[in-house]
């Protein structure tokens, strides 16, 4: 745990990391310090290492233990770039018991929300963005 939570740097190809960035790890130790339960839906790297971190469920994690990974995976880039027209994204998170969003690195950028009364931002850093899902 000290060598993942004190390491400065890193080593990716494609957002497959060798070591989880600092800030990203100290986001991800944030959802069992602020006792946040439920459901984190987020890409599927986070989704790996999420419950080993702090054991929360995820929508998505590592494929060999993800049931339709490969939609899941499409549902998660929808959900991200998608624009809304109506309140198909707080449909997809109710109907999916979703209680966090994770968004890391660029992902914040290319996140694109037209309605944001569902979702409050509850952690951020450099590197994580992460919201609770609000009922509506």
């Amino acid at each position: 745990a000290y060598a993942l939570a004190s390491y400065q740097s890193h080593v990716y190809q494609d957002w497959n990391y060798y070591y989880i960035l600092k800030e990203i790890y100290e986001g991800l130790q944030y959802i069992a310090y602020g006792d946040l339960q439920g459901t984190i839906l987020s890409n599927s790297e986070a989704g790996n290492w999420i419950p080993s971190i702090n054991g929360n469920r995820v929508y998505q994690g590592h494929f060999s233990q993800t049931f339709e990974h490969g939609k899941k995976q499409k549902d998660w880039e929808r959900f991200l770039t998608q624009e809304e027209t109506g309140d198909e994204k707080y449909r997809f998170l109710k109907e999916h018991n979703i209680s966090y969003v994770v968004y890391i690195d660029e992902e914040q950028e290319r996140a694109v929300f037209t309605d944001s009364r569902y979702l409050w931002l509850v952690y951020s850093n450099e590197r994580v963005d992460m919201y609770k899902v609000l009922k509506i």
